[in-house]
């Protein structure tokens, strides 16, 4: 890629790419209780579906200005589970990890209702997500 393009690319493509994401997850209804291969992927890698969920939160509340928490699965056939963090409109695509579940912590996500209580929103995300959508694209999504 033109160097004199590459960050533009990364931005606008990042935002597109981890908003879709964010949004695709959230849900008025979700399925609030996790199965099958996931979930047993998830104790296996963190212990519990609690633990994870502080992990995932952790990395999102302590990511310093703008950026997300992502859950993501390495794109080899294991499908490894770890946490990352990424600052601005980075994507963890970017480094060849599968972007599974993210918290956007850009204040414009949470401000108006939350003004400066990152965490407290944190916590609140996890009303909203929708595990169903999550374990697909565990299950069904590659690079």
């Amino acid at each position: 890629m033109p160097e004199e393009i590459r960050q533009g690319v990364i931005d606008q493509g990042g935002g597109v790419s981890n908003h879709n994401l964010y949004f695709a997850l959230l849900s008025p209804t979700p399925k609030k209780a996790l199965e099958g291969e996931l979930l047993v992927k998830i104790n296996n890698t963190f212990g519990d579906l609690d633990t994870l969920k502080t992990e995932v939160s952790n990395v999102a509340i302590g990511q310093f200005g703008s950026g997300y928490g992502f859950l993501v699965k390495d794109k080899d056939k294991d499908g490894k589970l770890s946490v990352k963090n990424t600052l601005n409109q980075n994507s963890p695509a970017m480094n060849g990890l599968i972007p599974i579940l993210t918290i956007n912590v850009w204040e414009h996500a949470y401000y108006l209702k939350y003004n400066n209580l990152r965490a407290d929103y944190v916590q609140n995300i996890w009303n909203v997500v929708d595990w169903e959508k999550v374990e697909d694209l565990y299950k069904n999504y590659w690079i």
